[in-house]
C-alpha cells in the first residue's frame, strides 16, 4: 500500500487527453462493511476482491478547503507493480490517480464506498454529464457536507454503468 498526497485543484473528470476519465470502463467487485464501535463511533472497511493490484491511500488537501483521504487502484493511472514506480514515464500520471476514488472519507465525515451489483440499472436523465462510479465518488468526496449533499451530488450525474457480464447500460 503507498501513500500519495495531492494538494492543489479538485480533480477533474477529463484526462490530460480529452477523454472523461471518470467514465472509464471498469472491471469492478469488493466488500465493503459498516460498524459501530463500542461507543457508537462508526467503522468502515473494504478489501478489493479482484486481481491483486498496487493500491494507494491518496491524501488530498484541495484549494477550495476540503481535506479527503481515498483509495485507488494504482493501475488506473498505469503502475501495474511496484518497480513501475521507478520507470518515470509509467509515473507522470500518478497525479490523476486523485480521480480515482474507489473509496473515501472527507473532513465533513461523508464516506462513501464503490461496489458491485450487477443488476444494478441507472436513471439516464437528458442534459446531465455522464460519469462512471468513481468520477461520481470524486465529486461526493470533494463537494459533499452531508449525506443530503452526497445524494444531490450523485443526482447531478448519469452513471456510466460497466460491467463485463451485463455490458453497457
Amino acid at each position: 500500500m503507498f501513500h500519495l498526497t495531492w494538494e492543489g485543484a479538485p480533480a477533474t473528470t477529463s484526462a490530460s487527453d480529452g477523454a472523461n476519465a471518470a467514465a472509464l470502463p471498469t472491471g469492478y467487485a469488493c466488500t465493503l462493511f459498516a460498524a459501530a464501535d463500542a461507543d457508537g463511533a462508526p467503522l468502515v472497511a473494504r478489501n478489493f476482491d479482484w486481481d491483486p493490484a498496487p493500491a494507494s491511500v491518496v491524501e488530498s488537501k484541495l484549494n477550495n478547503g476540503r481535506s479527503t483521504l481515498a483509495v485507488t487502484d494504482l493501475r488506473y493511472v498505469g503502475i501495474e507493480s511496484e518497480s513501475d514506480l521507478d520507470n518515470r514515464q509509467k509515473t507522470q500520471d500518478l497525479p490523476r490517480c486523485e480521480a480515482y476514488a474507489f473509496d473515501g472519507i472527507n473532513d465533513s465525515g461523508v464516506f462513501i464506498g464503490l461496489a458491485a451489483d450487477a443488476s444494478a440499472r441507472a436513471e439516464v436523465v437528458e442534459g446531465r454529464e455522464w460519469l462512471g462510479g468513481l468520477g461520481v465518488q470524486r465529486m461526493i468526496l470533494d463537494h459533499a457536507d452531508t449525506v443530503k449533499d452526497a445524494i444531490e451530488v450523485f443526482d447531478t450525474y448519469n452513471r456510466l454503468i460497466v460491467n463485463k457480464s451485463v455490458g453497457l447500460s
